[in-house]
């Protein structure tokens, strides 16, 4: 797509763009991820089990599962390594996504294995003899064989609605930071000292607003505050279901939305799209959001501007009003479309940055509801 006011045609899956953007791979070791809808959690889970990522945050008001079908599959695909290599090869019936990613699961287990084992010993000073003569080590290793959770990482979760409101709350934060923070540079050396204490509270400390917002967010959440009294006062809390660590404190979650997470993602986000790329572009860091519906009735005042011309080849059915440029109504050139179709949603998300990327996810469908157009913007393209 290109950045002038005339549409592209109309999307065509079965014809992805020629080029391909090349980009260097992510620094696990310095990557949070915001997962936003990420449902189950499952492609959290991939990410902090298979790639290593540093932590990935589901943002989703439903209760994430305890991975059991992944754990399962997991740990057949091990016990059986011919039916895995078998079910690795793409192009085959038996093809299954989950064995091609079984080494990298494999050495990421063993090395969350270790990392907790090393954590509990120090714990209980390296080594805790029980009654019955055994070693923490050994006790350890008989808790993770008895729960298969504990020997892969968990992702963090937010059980909040991802919208404007999340979105326009922080773009509060941001600017009462760089408020204070022009404040700060305005003042003399002679107050440096204080200038500083008062700069980094500012960005430490959630404000009023900041307060507010996130106490209606949780309260919205259907059941996600019923058994906690005081959820703001709540650093985390442990669901023995599935165990899932909820994160509830209103400036611990200020502080990683506005200074950990450096990657947004949205596989089929639904209603939280446009939100996710609003954030991204806000925080200035990178996104990868896959659009799916379009729900134009829940998001009545999504209009882009159109060629007039090009609008008619379309039809007539599209709600549409034209303009001039001295802003009185007349039938000219340019015309605003109201967004209504998927084609309209991807042209719409795409103008609201100039190097905003379009590509395809590897992979079709039968259906024409399988949407894997894939949007995102790189590090990079925040530069000046």
């Amino acid at each position: 797509f290109s950045s002038s006011s005339t549409p592209p045609p109309l999307l065509d899956d079965k014809n992805p763009p020629s080029q391909q953007h090349q980009t260097p791979p992510l620094n696990p070791k310095t990557t949070t991820i915001l997962d936003v809808a990420g449902g189950k959690g499952d492609l959290s889970w991939i990410l902090l089990n298979a790639d290593g990522m540093k932590q990935s945050i589901v943002v989703d008001p439903r209760t994430c599962t305890s991975h059991t079908h992944l754990l399962r599959s997991v740990q057949f695909l091990k016990e059986n390594p011919k039916l895995c290599q078998e079910r690795s090869v793409q192009g085959l019936d038996t093809f299954q996504p989950l064995a091609t990613i079984m080494p990298q699961l494999l050495v990421r287990q063993q090395e969350w294995k270790m990392k907790r084992r090393r954590v509990m010993e120090e714990q209980q000073q390296t080594v805790d003899m029980r009654s019955d003569g055994s070693s923490y080590s050994n006790c350890a290793d008989k808790k993770e064989e008895e729960d298969i959770n504990l020997s892969f990482r968990t992702a963090k979760h937010l059980r909040v609605h991802f919208d404007d409101n999340m979105v326009s709350a922080l773009r509060i934060e941001t600017e009462n930071m760089m408020n204070i923070k022009a404040e700060n540079n305005n003042h003399t050396k002679k107050n440096e000292n204080e200038s500083t204490l008062n700069h980094n509270d500012a960005f430490s400390s959630s404000s009023s607003s900041w307060e507010s917002y996130w106490s209606k967010a949780l309260s919205r959440t259907d059941g996600a505050t019923s058994e906690i009294t005081n959820p703001s006062k709540v650093s985390s809390s442990i669901n023995n279901n599935s165990n899932e660590v909820l994160l509830q404190d209103a400036s611990i979650v200020r502080s990683i939305l506005l200074h950990d997470v450096n990657l947004i993602v949205g596989f089929h986000p639904d209603q939280a799209t446009e939100a996710c790329i609003d954030l991204a572009l806000l925080l200035r860091i990178p996104f990868a959001i896959v659009p799916c519906c379009v729900f134009p009735s829940e998001f009545p005042n999504r209009f882009y501007d159109c060629d007039e011309e090009e609008d008619e080849k379309k039809g007539d059915d599209d709600d549409v009003s034209s303009f001039s440029s001295s802003g009185k109504e007349e039938k000219t050139v340019k015309r605003r479309k109201k967004v209504k179709s998927y084609n309209d949603f991807i042209i719409y998300l795409k103008r609201k940055h100039e190097k905003i990327k379009m590509d395809y996810l590897d992979f079709f469908h039968e259906t024409d509801t399988a949407r894997r157009i894939v949007l995102y913007l790189l590090p990079e393209d925040f530069k000046k």
